[in-house]
């Protein structure tokens, strides 16, 4: 019997199968990489994945769950920018530019007092 659990894990691994596919235009069927390219892909993926695990460990305490998931999913677009380089074609500065709005999107939804702006005072007038 399929737990809870499994199955929406089951349905994460689709979900990012298709939201890989429809960005990259490839999946992880993909053959132009090595072994050693796959294996240094998980080591950068994994050393990301300690980082935010350890972020989220050391924040657990001192601030609201909200606080900690904004703190986290921000990390993670900070560390989505870092890979762009000279290097990297229009579909992918494009394809980091929406993954980049949607981070900051789900940032608003779930903490929207830290993302609004606050009016100007009375008589002075808002920046352009």
């Amino acid at each position: 019997m399929e737990s809870k659990t499994t199955k929406k894990i089951h349905e994460d691994l689709i979900a990012s199968d298709i939201k890989g596919y429809e960005e990259y235009g490839v999946s992880v069927d993909r053959e132009d990489y090595t072994q050693k390219e796959w294996l240094e892909h998980t080591y950068q993926e994994v050393l990301d994945t300690a980082k935010y695990l350890k972020r989220a460990i050391d924040t657990s305490g001192t601030l609201s769950p909200e606080r900690a998931a904004v703190d986290v999913l921000l990390q993670i677009d900070a560390s989505i920018n870092t890979e762009i380089g000279e290097d990297t074609s229009l579909e992918e500065r494009a394809a980091f530019k929406k993954v980049s709005s949607l981070i900051l999107e789900r940032c608003k939804y779930i903490d929207p007092d830290r993302f609004t702006i606050p009016s100007p005072p009375p008589g002075v007038l808002a920046p352009l």
